[in-house]
């Protein structure tokens, strides 16, 4: 029975490719919004790998309260309690995270919108409490090379080997740029822009006397939470590296809790049209196919084969269509980036995988098609042959093909004008793309 199938979904095939594009389109559209909805909700996750090597966070206490990446204002560590706990012997460094902005070649600011998310940190090398690796290149030699991380460098269309332009609170000045960096496996620091450059750098030089002169946290290692604590003004926060990070990703997770609520609407809708899509689909096709299936009950084949041969060629279907539309899906994602781009939300996400987000992909698609199969084919396998051969068609062969060609062109025309206006930053051209390609798959399944 087999073979038998996969010769009559060769002889199909034309028919079939409109049912395999619809499929894969439905799954593409799912998997594509799930895989931006949880990179989103996720963003926070590389604080806890980069923070990972920090036994200890000290940091000021809160005085006054922020929503969103920026965050509340913190009181600044002094100098002291950094002194205090060298002397202890171990080891800590002080990160003041001061304003540095990175100029493009043409002279125009790269990197974060919120002027204090770009900043620049020492670069610690081998150390503990380097919460950056790196990704390409070389580390900073001296006070006139830096690093980057590669998301800032890949907006400012920035290569290694080049000279770049900061400005700092010293004013501008011109670094190499020696390498990439990476922050807890991702390309940069959530909705953050950071230049590494050597420790010796003036920028990182506090002056004391200065109101609010201070770090705004120390890194220790080498200790726990109480023997630091014992040390320094018990004013300060003292928590492990994970602790500090988990808070900073809850946050931030926070300021996003109304995209992800849209986001995951959006996605249960993404998943009751793609199934209804692909259900529909395939009732159409078997509806147009009792004649053919009464023909072979007038062969000598029974029912139950008839339907075993459908959900087989429905399960063929379903794997092909999957596999494609997981394809499409995590390319897809970027256009759906690029359409929040468009609309003003530049939403920063990780570039992690979700495997649910490919699991409920592969159930949608593998799983409707063949649940959507099993009755059209048990339906139309029952009827009596010879009604089944006097019945006329489905619908006229004429009207039929107008169908498929209205589909075919609505579908094409959407997924030209979805790229076109994700590429053109059109939120507008984009939404109609979107519109035209379910137009299109309507007609498919009709």
């Amino acid at each position: 029975m087999l073979r038998r199938t996969l010769k009559i979904a060769w002889y199909n095939r034309s028919r079939y490719s409109l049912t395999l594009l619809a499929i894969a389109l439905a799954v593409a559209f799912i998997v594509s919004t799930l895989l931006l909805t949880f990179s989103i909700s996720n963003v926070g996750e590389p604080l806890t790998a980069a923070y990972d090597d920090v036994d200890v966070v000290v940091s000021g206490p809160e005085v006054a309260e922020a929503a969103g990446p920026a965050g509340a204002t913190i009181a600044p560590v002094e100098p002291e309690t950094l002194g205090a706990l060298s002397d202890a012997g171990f080891e800590v460094v002080g990160l003041s995270d001061p304003y540095a902005q990175v100029l493009t070649a043409a002279g125009d600011p790269a990197g974060q919108d919120v002027a204090s998310a770009n900043i620049a940190v020492p670069w610690l090398g081998d150390s503990p409490l380097n919460t950056y690796s790196l990704g390409a290149g070389e580390a900073p030699v001296d006070v006139t090379s830096m690093l980057l991380d590669s998301t800032t460098a890949e907006r400012a269309g920035l290569n290694i080997g080049d000279t770049v332009t900061v400005i700092t609170g010293l004013g501008a000045n011109e670094f190499t740029l020696t390498g990439l960096a990476e922050f807890g496996g991702q390309s940069n620091a959530p909705y953050q822009s950071t230049v590494m450059l050597s420790p010796d750098n003036a920028v990182f030089d506090i002056v004391d006397g200065v109101p609010g002169a201070g770090y705004a946290r120390l890194l220790v290692a080498g200790a726990d939470v109480d023997a630091v604590s014992a040390l320094i003004d018990p004013t300060l926060i003292v928590q492990t590296g994970t602790e500090w990070a988990e808070e900073q990703a809850e946050d931030l997770n926070a300021f996003l809790g109304f995209f992800e609520i849209f986001l995951v609407v959006f996605a249960v809708v993404a998943i009751i049209v793609g199934s209804v899509i692909v259900a529909n689909t395939f009732t159409v096709s078997m509806a147009q196919r009792t004649q053919e299936l009464a023909l072979f009950r007038l062969i000598g084949s029974t029912q139950r084969q008839l339907t075993g041969q459908v959900v087989i060629e429905a399960l063929i279907l379903g794997i092909a269509g999957t596999i494609a539309g997981l394809v499409l899906g995590v390319w897809g994602v970027g256009i759906l980036d690029s359409v929040l781009d468009a609309a003003g939300f530049a939403i920063e996400r990780n570039n992690s995988l979700s495997p649910t987000a490919l699991i409920i992909g592969v159930v949608v698609g593998v799983g409707v098609t063949v649940v959507s199969s099993i009755l059209p084919a048990r339906k139309a396998s029952a009827v009596p042959p010879i009604e089944a051969l006097r019945s006329v068609d489905v619908e006229p062969a004429g009207a039929s093909r107008r169908r498929q060609v209205i589909g075919v062109v609505g579908c094409g025309l959407g997924i030209v004008l979805l790229v076109f206006g994700a590429i053109q930053g059109n939120a507008a051209i984009t939404g109609l793309g979107i519109f035209m390609l379910f137009v299109g798959l309507y007609f498919m399944g009709e």
